[in-house]
């Protein structure tokens, strides 16, 4: 099992960033190794979202159920079902810090149904979410 998280800041608006991370049609354009996405049910508060992703030499599936609170400020997610994941769960947080910035706070809990070594593991999640936040914060800012 792998725990991370990481917070920063992003130059963009607060709905921009939240626009770009429920844009889920979009991900194979911008989140690197996701190669389809399927929405099953869609609302301002909650999403069911098939993810189909290489990773480590592998393809994979999941579902995702996303709740976004009413305020705007969290988005959550808990898996529904996966072919190779037995739990994948998380919370974005999102801060206004100006009208053209906004902190992220992201959290996710992840595990395989095939043996990976945990520090392997841990290091993959963590070395890979600057860089998914970066990309999601340049598709943002083309909105």
């Amino acid at each position: 099992m792998a725990n991370a998280n990481y917070k920063t800041i992003c130059n963009v608006s607060h709905d921009q960033f939240i626009k770009a991370v429920t844009d889920y049609t979009a991900y194979p354009k911008f989140v690197e190794g996701c190669t389809r996405v399927e929405i099953e049910k869609i609302s301002d508060l909650e999403s069911h979202v098939t993810y189909y992703v290489s990773m480590m030499s592998q393809t994979l599936f999941y579902k995702l159920n996303h709740k976004m609170n009413e305020s705007r400020t969290e988005l959550s997610w808990a898996l529904m079902e996966s072919d190779k994941l037995t739990k994948n769960s998380g919370i974005w947080k999102f801060s206004v810090k100006d009208p053209n910035k906004v902190e992220v706070d992201y959290t996710i809990d992840i595990d395989f149904n095939f043996p990976i070594p945990g520090f392997l593991l841990s290091g993959l999640v963590r070395g890979s979410l600057p860089k998914m936040i970066s990309s999601i914060e340049k598709y943002a800012a083309s909105l």
